[in-house]
């Protein structure tokens, strides 16, 4: 009766592997209390536009939050699972268990959570039950022995008469303070847990602060790819579900968020993203998640959640500048008072159509079929190469998303260039995914070289003094490739400290060869690290003298320089400012380079304009976009009408196109799937009293522009022949002359 088998570390739907496209719910509105009455008219509204989610391949599953309490034991109606049943999706049914870990109570919840599916008759719409909680891990005492018979006692109830035959699957919501990689090792043993039928992990790319610095993954060379690729490592033998991820449009970033962190790719922030940040970046995760090999991703959340508000003055609106606001802002509907403020209406955001295009897509799909040529299989450090995809078989208009796992990709159309940058060094996996306009998607990956030196380096460069987790250390490798080889760091207590732990990967090393590492204790002796081959498993501990026979370079930092622990060396600090005040991520002189960006690149952190080329563009900025600075603030390399200044100002990457490109706040994609044209007037009517944009907010076909006359046909067909001949005439500097390109 359940279709879904489990295939690996893959889920099977009829034999075949399919992705889980997970959507969190709970359609609270503003001014209802988290455990109010969900109205119905909300849920109708919310699968009428759910309908737009139906024609992807691959399966769509609702993450329902809400809890069945004594007062209100149906939380989510019979009508909202007929609704999930007649869209074909499915629901992943969260469990809240109690903190304390009290088994009683845990049946009870259990219990009261299968109760309400069976009254709506919905057994058959769940794809599994999920644990919820935050459990503040490792100090619940017998958590994994807790949640291994919450599993067994909701298997048992499971199997219960007239029960037989749906699913009994289980799986807890981990956050990170039980994340495996985050935790010394006697930190949780969530492998202790093996009633569960898959892990789930809800994985934002801010938080902890090492998974922005990661070293990069093999799908698309972000720190947040490397992640996931550690967790995969270290979890196998089950599939393994990104449960929750998402990004925060409050204007302001988190109180806990240092002011001067950026919001740019692939860093990201908790909060103070635009909505174009956030479209671009729910993406990102997307594409990192999916080309990781993992099973599946739910994006944090359908709507807003306004319920959060703890502004005690008006408890309806977002609380702005209170240390939580951006929690409130992950949804892909918000409110907006409509109609001179009659009703509160969801508003659909920017970002709702790139999760439900995203979702759409058949991938991979017998048609059309892509293939990449690379003009250049080997670069030098540097270099840079062209990449063509040939596609066929797609019914225009086309769309590709190009990543790689090393060096910069820059531009998204059928022809595109390879950066290698100042540190990517190795085989470069360049993987080009094409959709079609119909959501049938196909992808295809080739591999450039790019030429390792024969002397790789290493340096230590700072050493920080602090208990537990709060000391750090850092330093810089240079001319290696980090698929070949690692960081392995002894610190000197009482006995020598050693990271990494075999397979659990604690020392995080940036594309720009940069690594740090946390310092689990105190110590009173030097930093030893060396560079071993990533085959390499040193021991957890040695005796003093002792180093790694494979090492193929070395660094000794004898005693700690940063006594304020924020990677930056005191001598380096006291040079420039005279004080230890400022932190790796301030800005002192505004030219969008950081404290740590400067320290690293030799600059000058009080001078604005270190840039050989003043191009009023941050030679930080286009590193890390480009890996060159070879273009101009005038060039618009992925050709989406913004400039480079623009797409500074905006701070959207200016390698791929955005997701709004005329300003007009119609998403791109949206107005080319009805209109095949960017020219929808956001205030055109749509009928029914509805303007265009009305009508993107409640799923609704808009009113689109007249079809050119025969004379407008020659221009048409002229800008056609154009993008499809791949005619791209931008300025750049090439040794000191501009080309045509």
């Amino acid at each position: 009766m359940f279709p879904f088998t489990i295939c690996g570390d893959q889920f099977c739907l009829g034999g075949s592997p399919v992705f889980l496209n997970i959507l969190g719910y709970a359609p609270l509105e503003p001014c209802q209390e988290y455990d109010d009455p969900i109205h119905e008219t909300r849920i109708q509204e919310d699968l009428q536009r759910c309908l737009s989610y139906q024609s992807g391949c691959d399966p769509v599953l609702l993450r329902v939050y809400p809890q069945p309490t004594a007062l209100n034991p149906i939380r989510l109606p019979q009508s909202f699972y007929d609704g999930v049943r007649n869209l074909g999706f499915w629901v992943i049914r969260d469990i809240y268990l109690p903190f304390d870990c009290d088994p009683v109570v845990g049946q009870q919840l259990i219990g009261a959570a299968i109760a309400e599916v069976e009254a709506a008759g919905a057994l058959d719409v769940i794809f599994a039950w999920e644990f919820g909680n935050e459990f503040d891990c490792p100090a619940c005492a017998g958590l994994a022995g807790f949640l291994d018979n919450m599993c067994l006692y909701l298997k048992e109830q499971m199997s219960q008469p007239g029960r037989e035959g749906f699913s009994d699957w289980t799986t807890w919501a981990s956050w990170h303070k039980c994340d495996p990689l985050y935790t010394d090792p006697q930190g949780f043993p969530v492998t202790d847990i093996p009633c569960l039928d898959y892990w789930s992990y809800n994985v934002y790319p801010y938080d902890p602060e090492h998974r922005r610095d990661h070293q990069g993954g093999h799908g698309t060379g972000t720190p947040y790819a490397g992640y996931l690729a550690a967790l995969k490592e270290y979890l196998s033998e089950k599939p393994i579900v990104v449960s929750e991820a998402g990004l925060s449009d409050c204007p302001t970033p988190g109180g806990w968020e240092h002011p001067r962190l950026k919001p740019w790719y692939p860093t990201y922030r908790f909060g103070g993203l635009t909505p174009d940040q956030v479209a671009e970046g729910l993406a990102d995760l997307y594409w990192a998640v999916r080309l990781s090999d993992l099973a599946g991703i739910g994006f944090f959340e359908w709507n807003d959640e306004w319920w959060k508000c703890e502004e005690e003055n008006d408890p309806c609106q977002h609380a702005i500048g209170y240390d939580k606001a951006p929690e409130e802002w992950f949804g892909l509907l918000s409110f907006d008072k409509y109609e001179h403020n009659v009703a509160d209406v969801a508003r659909s955001k920017l970002q709702q159509e790139t999760v439900r295009e995203l979702f759409t897509m058949c991938l991979p799909a017998e048609s059309p079929t892509i293939e990449l040529t690379p003009v250049d299989a080997s670069i030098p450090k540097h270099g840079s190469t062209t990449i063509h995809a040939e596609v066929s078989g797609a019914v225009p208009p086309v769309r590709f998303r190009w990543e790689t796992t090393r060096g910069h990709i820059v531009g998204d159309s059928h022809v595109v260039t390879l950066h290698a940058g100042r540190h990517a060094l190795g085989p470069a996996t360049i993987t080009a995914t094409v959709i079609d306009r119909d959501g049938r998607a196909n992808s295809d990956s080739v591999t450039v070289y790019i030429t390792t030196p024969e002397e790789p380096g290493l340096s230590c460069l700072t050493l920080g003094p602090g208990p537990l987790s709060e000391g750090r250390a850092s330093g810089r490798t240079a001319d290696v490739s980090l698929s070949e080889y690692k960081v392995a760091v002894y610190i000197e207590t009482n006995q020598l400290y050693v990271q990494p732990y075999g397979s659990m990967t604690s020392i995080w090393v940036r594309p720009d060869g940069y690594w740090w590492t946390q310092v689990s204790n105190e110590f009173d002796g030097d930093l030893h690290a060396w560079l071993v081959p990533s085959s390499s498993d040193p021991p957890l501990t040695a005796p003093s003298g002792w180093s790694p026979p494979d090492a193929v370079a070395s660094c000794t930092l004898d005693a700690a320089n940063d006594v304020d622990n924020d990677l930056l060396p005191d001598s380096w600090e006291l040079v420039y400012f005279g004080h230890l005040s400022h932190d790796r991520y301030d800005d002192p002189d505004e030219d969008s380079a950081d404290s740590l960006e400067e320290f690293l690149s030799g600059s000058d952190p009080t001078v604005p304009d270190n840039d050989s080329e003043p191009d009023e563009l941050p030679d930080s900025w286009e590193y890390l976009y480009f890996g060159t600075l070879e273009y101009d603030s005038d060039d618009d390399p992925d050709v989406d009408q913004l400039d480079n200044a623009m797409e500074l100002t905006l701070g959207i990457h200016p390698g791929r196109s955005a997701a709004d490109r005329d300003r007009d706040g119609l998403p791109d994609s949206w107005e080319i799937r009805f209109c095949g044209t960017l020219a929808v007037d956001p205030e055109d009517p749509a009928g029914e009293g509805l303007t265009n944009r009305d009508a993107y907010d409640f799923a609704t076909p808009p009113l689109c522009p007249p079809i050119p006359t025969v004379s407008e046909w020659g221009l048409v067909l002229l800008a056609i022949l154009l993008i499809a001949s791949g005619v791209c005439i931008f300025r750049r500097r090439c040794g000191g002359e501009e080309a045509k390109a």
